[in-house]
This record gives C-alpha cells, structure tokens and sequence, in this order.
C-alpha cells in the first residue's frame, strides 16, 4: 500500500538494508490513479469549496492492489515501483494539466474552477473530490 501511495506524492521512507537497486515500469493504471489523486489533493488544499474524498480513495487503492497483485506484481515489485516513480513524466503532466486548466498557482479561484469542471465531467480526479 505505501507503494501506490507514493506514486500519487506521499513519501516514504527505506532502511538501507531494504533498498532495491532493479526497475519496474510503472503500471498504467498505476500511474493514472497516483497522478490524478495527486492533482485532486491539490485542488481541495487550494480551493476551500472541495475536500479530498477519503473514502473513494481508500476503495480504489484497495482495488488497484489488488488488480496489480492477480498480474503478478508482489509487495516487493510494489516497493520497488515506489521508489522509482517517473518523476520527470509526473512533473511534464501536472504541469500540462496546470497549463491546460488555466491554473494560477496562488489564485484559488482556478483551483475551485478546476474542481468544479472535474466533478461536472465525472473524471478519475472528479471522483477524488468533494463539494462541500
């Protein structure tokens, strides 16, 4: 679990005894999931109308784990994954993603615009948000 959650931003920490020197591709899935939960945890830090939905979060991690285990990926692959996140990839979409929604960083009037935008269309960061 520590896994899929540092692909969505969280860290964690490695005891130098654990640390694992191979590379796995990160899954699609993967990805998608941690890159749209990180946008999603932005907007409701930057936009009082929106929290973050806790609970969807916590039943599509568990599915997404799950999924990933019946493909073969174990605990240690998850790790490994962890540890090794396409930084350069997740920084050239989050900004994409700022560009593309007209994101002021400082204006959370964008972040709210963003938000609203993502839950009228029902997308995977939609799902990730709250109207309060």
């Amino acid at each position: 679990m520590a896994a899929l959650l540092v692909i969505s931003g969280c860290q964690t920490t490695t005891a130098p005894d654990q640390q694992v020197t191979r590379r796995i591709e990160t899954p699609q899935a993967l990805y998608d999931w941690g890159v749209a939960r990180g946008l999603a945890q932005q907007i409701s830090k930057n936009c009082p109308g929106f929290g973050f939905n806790a609970k969807f979060d916590r039943k599509t991690l568990q599915n997404l784990e799950k999924s990933l285990k019946a493909q073969g990926y174990t605990e240690k692959d998850l790790r490994v994954i962890a540890r090794h996140p396409p930084k350069e990839k997740i920084q050239k979409d989050t900004i994409a993603y700022i560009q593309s929604n007209r994101i002021i960083i400082g204006d959370r009037s964008t972040f709210c615009r963003a938000g609203a935008r993502e839950i009228a269309s029902g997308s995977q960061i939609g799902k990730f948000l709250i109207a309060r």
